[in-house]
């Protein structure tokens, strides 16, 4: 077929035809269990050709229109189709080539959680990388657990321990006559700019002498798998993880991990 007699086939709509911008995971699952789920959204044409990076693909089905519910752009399944559906524009990665880069993904994380383990035997405490960073500190590190203390928003902790730097400023400009308690405030005041400083890396007794100064209780403690604890903290390797749980979840990757 040339290329001209191609792309004019691929402009022209099957009567009944409607299009659906798809992942070859949710495809495969769609081929193998021979139903589309409920919500799947449609086109009534053609996507164009740009939506389908990161390699989605462009795929068909014929519908009743009386299983469609409008949209202000498309439509969307009223309830689950069962039916053929095929590949309109794209090209489909074969399952091997799927369950491949998904076994990238758990290399990934796995080779993380084994740099995790070993930076969290030295430094104890993290913090966690989110929008509201938490303050955890891990104790009885094993190879594959660790009991996780969480002392809740690093905020909270930092105001918490500003009260006692204000206490002991306080003290130290009463009682000019004795240098203790300025020497207290001095070091207390050192050791609290440094660990304000989200650009250093947590510092354990300096973060432990302001805990303990401070008398911040944990929030909640926890016994976990390493792995557990590096998706707790790190939201990055915790969206990987639900990628790969989801796509563990898929009725072909089940039966095809079997053989």
């Amino acid at each position: 077929m040339s290329w001209f007699k191609y792309a004019l086939s691929m402009s022209i709509q099957e009567p009944g035809s409607y299009y659906t911008v798809v992942h070859p995971v949710d495809f495969y699952e769609w081929r193998f269990t021979g139903t589309i789920p409920k919500g799947t959204k449609f086109y009534g044409k053609l996507p164009r050709t740009e939506v389908i990076a990161d390699g989605l693909i462009i795929a068909s089905a014929n519908l009743s229109s009386d299983n469609l519910e409008s949209l202000n752009r498309g439509y969307k399944l009223k309830s689950d189709f069962s039916g053929p559906i095929s590949i309109k524009v794209g090209q489909l990665s074969s399952p091997k080539e799927v369950m491949s880069k998904y076994q990238d993904i758990d290399d990934r994380i796995s080779r993380h959680v084994d740099d995790f383990k070993t930076n969290i035997a030295i430094r104890q405490f993290v913090v966690s990388r989110t929008d509201n960073p938490h303050l955890y500190k891990v104790t009885n590190q094993t190879n594959e657990e660790l009991e996780l203390l969480s002392y809740g928003p690093l905020e909270d902790v930092l105001e918490k321990v500003s009260v006692v730097h204000s206490a002991l400023a306080f003290d130290s400009s009463q009682k000019k006559g004795r240098s203790h308690e300025m020497a207290d405030f001095i070091r207390y005041d050192n050791i609290m700019n440094f660990v304000k400083d989200s650009s250093l890396p947590v510092d354990c007794p300096k973060m432990q002498y302001l805990i303990d100064k401070a008398n911040i209780e944990p929030v909640k403690t926890r016994r976990l798998s390493c792995r557990e604890c590096l998706l707790e903290t790190s939201p990055d390797y915790r969206s990987l993880q639900k990628t790969l749980d989801r796509f563990n979840s898929m009725q072909w990757v089940k039966f095809t991990l079997q053989y």
